[in-house]
């Protein structure tokens, strides 16, 4: 798991039992708005983009929508998420 997200002050849980450890599990903490000051010369902001939109073709974020509901469903779409969060890894809603 990569956290690729700014959290601020906002506590966040993470469930870092049985299964995280069985698992092997790994987590690893980015940082996008600077790097280590060493790396500095070499990977400059152009470059950190340029290869982020040279990988991004090889993402296929589509593979973790497991539902899509039409806008008008939402509501459905929210009590699916609330009540069976097992079931869901990714809703999308669309217009």
């Amino acid at each position: 798991m990569v956290e690729a997200s700014w959290y601020g002050s906002k506590r966040t849980s993470l469930e870092l039992g049985a299964s995280f450890h069985r698992r092997r599990l790994r987590l690893v903490s980015s940082q996008v708005s600077s790097v280590a000051a060493v790396l500095g010369p070499r990977w400059d902001k152009r470059r950190r983009l340029e290869l982020a939109l040279e990988l991004l073709p090889a993402l296929d974020p589509s593979r973790y929508i497991t539902q899509r509901f039409p806008l008008q469903r939402a509501q459905e779409a929210f009590e699916l998420l609330d009540r069976h969060p097992e079931r869901v890894l990714q809703v999308v809603l669309e217009p």
